[in-house]
């Protein structure tokens, strides 16, 4: 974290960075193309939107008994039903 942190304490709230500008990346294709599709291509495994990477971490968690009021704050949920309701 805290080698990170070189990178964007200018920055505040923005975490990652483009490695090869050291600037934020502007959206998210950059990334998309360049580290996420390709890894997925690599690993051989279905792509996946990275907004579902999301819904991973949370069940992954569940799974493992932790605390869904802990989960729902991790998530940014306003409290734990929201972790819990399904999708549309």
């Amino acid at each position: 974290m805290l080698s990170q942190q070189t990178y964007t304490e200018e920055y505040n709230e923005i975490v990652f960075h483009d490695p090869r500008t050291n600037k934020p990346w502007k959206d998210d294709q950059p990334i998309r193309k360049t580290v996420w599709t390709p890894a997925l291509r690599e690993t051989d495994i279905k792509y996946r939107n990275p907004y579902q990477t999301r819904h991973t971490f949370a069940s992954a968690l569940l799974s493992r008994g932790k605390n869904p009021l802990w989960v729902a704050q991790q998530m940014g949920h306003k409290d734990w039903s929201e972790t819990f309701a399904k999708p549309q």
